[in-house]
């Protein structure tokens, strides 16, 4: 399932997800997975204006339409899960995301979700 898998310090799991992402619905397929739960405000990013899944799709597709980007991989999809025993709090979970995309923010537009559903 996952291309790369690391436990850091036996705490998190970051998965970096198998495939392509080459199709023309990748964008909103991978946004739409990821922001399943985004009608509340366990959603985020950077580069992208509303912060809401419509807005990260719109986004995502122009930037790539500008620049000539709608081609090859489209989206990566990264997982990033702390061990339950962690107990961490959705705003704990939030900013961890946020200081993730900053990292990336650099060179690439960015979108993540908080889930407690374990998958």
């Amino acid at each position: 399932m996952a291309k790369h898998l690391e436990r850091l310090d036996g705490k998190f799991i970051v998965k970096i997800v198998e495939g392509d992402y080459c199709n023309e619905d990748a964008i909103e397929t991978v946004i739409k997975y990821i922001g399943r739960d985004g009608e509340n405000q366990n959603i985020g990013g950077t580069g992208i204006f509303p912060t809401d899944i419509d807005g990260a799709i719109y986004c995502f597709e122009k930037v790539q339409q500008i620049y000539g980007a709608n081609c090859g991989r489209r989206i990566w999809h990264i997982i990033v899960s702390p061990e339950s025993s962690w107990h961490f709090r959705d705003y704990d979970l939030i900013e961890i995301g946020n200081r993730i995309c900053e990292y990336f923010s650099v060179n690439h537009q960015t979108f993540f979700g908080v889930h407690c559903d374990g998958r």
